[in-house]
C-alpha cells in the first residue's frame, strides 16, 4: 500500500501541472455553462405564445374553438384591431387573427374564402400553427353545414328537410367522440418538446463528456503500456506484478477525468444522478485500459485507431440520435457500448449501470489473467533458459 499512494502522489501531481488539463476544465466549463444559458433562454422563450382574435362582425363560437384549442405554447386573446396591429408589430404578440364583419353570415352561407386575415410580425414563428388551429376551428363550425350539403347533393335528403337536419347534425357533431393523441418517451415519460429541449441539450453534453472521457481512458492505456516498457517499471515489475504497478498511474490519469466530468455536469446543470453515474462508467473504461496495456501490439496500434474508437461511440451511442431505429442489427453492439450503457445510467436506469460495473470486473479479470499469463510464460522461459546453461 505504501508504494500505491506514493506513486498516486507522484502520478497525480504530474497530472496537474500538465496545461493540457486545466485547458481541458476552461473548455468543459464554458460548454456546461453555454448549455445551462441555452437552456435557461429556451425556458425563458418557451412562455404561452399571445395571438390576438379581432372579433369586428360576430365571431365568438369562432373566439370559443380557438380557445378549446389553446394549450401549453398558445393562448388567444381578444383585441381590437388597432391594438392587434401595434402589438404584433412591436413583437409583444407573434400574430393575430382579423375575422371579416360579416363572418357569422359568410359562415353560415359556407362562404370560406377571406373569413380571417392573419398578421404577421418580423418575429412571427408560430404562425402555421396558428393557420392550422384556425383552420381546425373553421373547419369544426363549418362541419354542419358541410354534412348537410353532402346530404342534399347525394340525394339522401331534400333541400326541404336542410333547416331541420342542420341543428341536430351539429349537436351530433358537437359531441362527437374525438382521439386524444398523447405521446410518451420510450422511458414512459410525457413526450412535451418545450421541456424535452433542455433535456436534450443535456444529453448531447454528457454524451460528448463520455466521448472525451473514452478517447482519455486510451492514451492512458498507451502511456502505461509505454511506462511499463521504462527501467524503473521493468524493475518493480517482478516484485509488485502487472496490475498492482498500473493502477496507481491508471487512477491518477482517470480522476481528473471524473472532476472534469462533475464540472461539465454541474456547470450545466445537471444532476447527481448523473455525475454519479461516472463512478461505474470510469471503472469500466479503466478496467479496460489495464486491459489493453497488458498487450504491445494492441497499445501501440492504439493512436491510430483512437479516432475511429470516439466517432463510433458518438455514432453508435444515443448521443445525437438512435441510429439502431435505422439499423436494429446494431441494437446489441450499440446496447454493451459503454457509453450508452453510461447515458441510460444518467437517466436512472440502475440496469445499465449494472452492466457497466459488470463490464469493469470482465476486463479487470481478463487484465488480470493476461498478467498471470504473461508470469507463466516468463516462468517456464526462465526454465527453459537455466536447464540449457546446465
Amino acid at each position: 500500500m505504501r508504494y500505491f499512494f506514493l506513486s498516486l502522489g507522484l502520478s497525480l501531481r504530474a497530472q496537474l501541472r500538465r496545461g493540457r488539463l486545466w485547458l481541458a476544465l476552461a473548455l468543459v466549463l464554458v460548454l456546461g455553462l453555454a448549455v445551462r444559458w441555452e437552456t435557461g433562454r429556451d425556458a425563458a422563450g418557451n412562455g404561452i405564445v399571445q395571438v390576438g382574435v379581432v372579433l369586428s362582425g360576430g365571431g365568438e363560437a369562432f373566439r370559443e374553438a380557438l380557445e378549446a384549442r389553446s394549450g401549453s405554447l398558445i393562448c388567444f386573446v381578444p383585441a381590437d384591431e388597432a391594438a392587434a396591429r401595434a402589438k404584433v408589430a412591436s413583437g409583444q404578440w407573434d400574430c393575430a387573427l382579423v375575422l371579416s364583419e360579416d363572418f357569422d353570415s359568410r359562415l353560415a352561407a359556407g362562404e370560406a374564402e377571406k373569413l380571417a386575415t392573419l398578421l404577421t410580425g418580423p418575429g412571427s414563428a408560430v404562425y402555421p400553427l396558428v393557420r392550422e388551429t384556425a383552420a381546425a376551428a373553421l373547419l369544426e363550425l363549418s362541419s354542419a353545414k358541410i354534412a348537410v350539403d353532402y346530404l342534399i347533393s347525394s340525394g339522401i335528403a331534400g333541400e326541404g328537410d336542410a333547416a331541420d337536419i342542420a341543428p341536430r347534425l351539429a349537436e351530433q357533431l358537437l359531441h362527437t367522440q374525438r382521439v386524444r393523441v398523447e405521446m410518451e418517451t420510450l422511458a414512459g415519460r410525457p413526450l412535451d418538446a418545450l421541456a424535452l429541449a433542455g433535456e436534450s441539450l443535456g444529453r448531447i453534453l454528457r454524451g460528448v463528456l463520455a466521448a472525451a472521457a473514452l478517447v482519455w481512458a486510451l492514451f492512458a492505456a498507451v502511456d502505461l503500456g509505454r511506462w511499463r516498457q521504462s527501467g524503473t517499471a521493468r524493475r518493480l515489475l517482478p516484485c509488485l506484478g502487472g496490475v498492482p504497478l498500473l493502477l496507481p498511474r491508471l487512477l491518477a490519469a482517470l480522476l481528473p477525468v471524473l472532476l472534469l466530468g462533475w464540472a461539465g455536469i454541474f456547470a450545466a446543470g445537471g444532476s447527481w444522478r448523473s455525475a454519479l453515474a461516472l463512478g461505474p462508467y470510469l471503472a469500466a473504461l479503466g478496467a479496460l485500459a489495464l486491459l489493453l496495456a497488458a498487450f504491445r501490439p494492441v497499445w501501440t496500434a492504439l493512436p491510430a485507431a483512437i479516432p475511429f474508437a470516439a466517432a463510433s461511440a458518438l455514432v453508435l451511442s444515443p448521443v445525437f440520435a438512435d441510429v439502431t431505429l435505422f439499423f436494429p442489427r446494431l441494437r446489441p453492439l450499440s446496447r454493451w457500448l459503454p457509453v450508452t450503457l453510461y447515458l441510460q445510467g444518467s437517466d436512472g436506469d440502475l440496469t445499465a449501470l449494472g452492466r457497466l460495473l459488470l463490464l469493469a470486473m470482465v476486463f479487470a479479470a481478463a487484465a488480470v489473467g493476461a498478467e498471470a499469463l504473461r508470469d507463466v510464460g516468463n516462468a517456464i522461459r526462465g526454465r527453459q533458459i537455466g536447464s540449457k546453461k546446465r
